[in-house]
């Protein structure tokens, strides 16, 4: 019984997934806007902190970890660890794909454009790109940008 305790995380990640798939609103309240900004700050600093990147580095050690585990035989671990980290992505991070759409949150009016709309807005923004460059003192063009 504790070893098939070890593959619950997947499907309840799962679960919550599939929940979430039909309440957008629900995951924009509750964890876009509540949940995943408290942890990814904290988790965000602390990365800052590392000078590699830390995702890379777990996913080297979870790679090490799994080879290591197939080599000792240990299969029910290597399932419960790749579903660990499979519920972590999908309970987790993954949750931001299901949130509102982005023109409902700001309250955009989005519309087809005409390639005419998009040629003309391209050039108002080089023209304006121009402008600006041309106005930065030389010494400040990063903060111009």
């Amino acid at each position: 019984m504790k070893r098939l305790l070890a593959l619950l995380p997947l499907p309840l990640a799962l679960l919550v997934r599939l929940w979430a798939r039909h309440t957008p609103e629900t995951v924009e309240r509750l964890f876009s806007q509540g949940v995943y900004p408290a942890l990814a700050a904290p988790v965000s600093r602390a990365a800052a902190l590392c000078p590699v990147p830390v995702f890379g580095l777990g996913v080297l050690a979870l790679l090490g970890y799994i080879l290591w585990s197939l080599r000792q035989g240990r299969w029910f671990r290597v399932l419960a660890v790749l579903g660990l980290a499979a519920a972590v992505f999908a309970g987790g991070w993954s949750l931001n794909y299901l949130r509102l759409p982005l023109e409902e949150t700001l309250g955009l009016d989005v519309r087809a454009s005409t390639q005419e709309e998009l040629v003309s807005l391209c050039h108002r923004l080089a023209e304006d790109a121009d402008e600006r460059w041309q106005e930065a003192p030389e010494t400040d063009l990063l903060a111009a940008a």
